[in-house]
């Protein structure tokens, strides 16, 4: 498995979705965390397997949920760079990206 470093407004996303689902439905925010956490440790074990989207760039899906994690593949970690809705504000994370 390889190391996975979070961009600190990566793991900022994270909480305030998390916030968003469960203000919504009461364990829903804790549904979001389990799916988002499932495919960090996909993305640990297998860094290579998402899509390959702009500038060296991959992303994955959430299940479940509208949203894909935005990932860098260096040589000895991961730099997830964002969560994102799929449908809002379409690469607004790509400054996270030098």
């Amino acid at each position: 498995m390889i190391e996975v470093n979070f961009h600190a407004e990566a793991s900022a996303e994270i909480e305030a979705t998390m916030g968003f689902y469960d203000s919504r439905l009461e364990g829903l925010g804790l549904k979001f965390l389990i799916a988002v956490e499932s495919q960090i440790e996909r993305i640990a074990e297998f860094s290579n397997s998402g899509y390959g989207i702009d500038q060296g760039l991959q992303k994955v899906v959430v299940f479940g949920f509208p949203f894909s994690i935005i990932y860098r593949h260096a040589e000895d970690h991961v730099l997830l760079l964002a969560v994102a809705h799929d449908y809002r504000r379409p690469g607004y994370w790509l400054g996270r990206s030098q």
